[in-house]
């Protein structure tokens, strides 16, 4: 058996690199740019986002992964997503997702597990450009994803999914790269 079945998924690892310091742009503005001024320069343009699936085994050894239900008010509202978000310039993406998971579910998992499943492009009608999403998976014990699953003010819901059940989830509350992700990794655990 393998140690990590994830790994099946991609075979590059993440490359051990220091952080460079992150500065903080000046408030109103996005990335130290005013909002007209990055909207025209966004326009046609891709941003990056970073993604996190987490993982883990049911009690009965059914492998399950954690979704949560976004908000209405936000991009991609009223549908099931995982974790992640824009990466600031020169940050690094492990950082960045190991992070975001804490703070968006309240689950940190070890940075040494993450797996890259792919990198994949996406576009909300309500925004100006696509964005491309690179997309990790990590493996997160039960009792943990049981002790601290919780969720943040962008998503009003978070549930563990089986294989069927994710293919049970409404049309209107599915987007094709979460369910693509959710069912790779579906599969390889």
């Amino acid at each position: 058996m393998i140690e990590n079945p994830l790994l099946l998924l991609s075979q590059w690892r993440n490359p051990v690199v220091e952080p460079l310091p992150i500065v903080q742009p000046p408030a109103g503005t996005t990335n130290g740019v005013p909002p007209d001024v990055y909207d025209a320069y966004r326009r046609g343009r891709d941003s990056a986002c970073v993604d996190i699936m987490l993982a883990t085994r049911l009690k009965d050894g059914t492998p399950a992964v954690l979704l949560s239900k976004r908000k209405v008010n936000v991009c991609f509202g009223g549908m099931w997503w995982m974790y992640g978000g824009a990466v600031g310039s020169y940050q690094s993406m492990t950082d960045f997702v190991v992070e975001r998971a804490k703070k968006e579910c309240g689950i940190r998992p070890d940075p040494s597990e993450l797996v890259l499943v792919g990198v994949y492009r996406t576009c909300a009608p309500d925004i100006i450009g696509s964005t491309l999403q690179p997309c990790y998976a990590a493996r997160v014990g039960l009792a943990e994803i049981q002790k601290y699953m919780g969720t943040d003010q962008a998503h009003e819901s978070i549930k563990l999914f089986t294989l069927r059940e994710l293919y049970q989830i409404p049309t209107a509350e599915q987007h094709w790269y979460p369910m693509r992700v959710a069912s790779l990794v579906l599969q390889a655990l």
